[in-house]
């Protein structure tokens, strides 16, 4: 099996772990607006915090395997996220959309970070309710974006098979 096709193995596996946080996000939402349970914002928030660090898996798989470079310092993360809208020469395409890094940057990366600095009942139960109305879009783009990616890279594992 070739460094490309472990990386979709991989990849798919990510994605399929990151699709459930998101079943989880929207479910917990559901149920904290239909029982009146605030408990189940926390849960959600955690599942939407951990939907963002799965797609971040996804990119720092990418940056490792493909890029040979991943960002470091305090601002990485952007920078991850910035890197995989770029395409990178000759080695790959961009990895994602420009509509797809938009949703990532603007809702999730920055919810990823602000769920991580606050105690969770410090958390808007409305913005939680927002973004889990918005993550099964959202993952479609991401999901679309990675197995159009996986294609790419199951060209050059056929290019370099021959």
């Amino acid at each position: 099996m070739s460094k490309y096709n472990l990386l979709i193995a991989r990849l798919n596996q990510e994605l399929a772990n990151t699709e459930n946080t998101v079943h989880r996000a929207v479910s917990q939402v559901q149920k904290a607006q239909a029982t009146g349970d605030q408990d189940y914002y926390d849960a959600a928030a955690l599942n939407l915090q951990k939907f963002y660090m799965g797609a971040e898996r996804l990119f720092v798989e990418i940056a490792r395997e493909i890029d040979a470079y991943l960002p470091s310092g305090p601002n990485w993360h952007k920078q991850l996220l910035q890197q995989m809208m770029l395409e990178n020469g000759e080695v790959r395409p961009a990895v994602l959309s420009a509509e797809t890094y938009q949703a990532l940057e603007l809702d999730y990366r920055g919810f990823r970070h602000v769920a991580s600095h606050l105690y969770a009942f410090e958390l808007k139960p409305e913005r939680i309710g927002e973004l889990a109305n918005d993550l099964s879009d959202t993952y479609l783009l991401l999901s679309k974006d990675i197995q159009a990616f996986c294609h790419y890279l199951r060209l050059l594992a056929q290019h370099t098979a021959t």
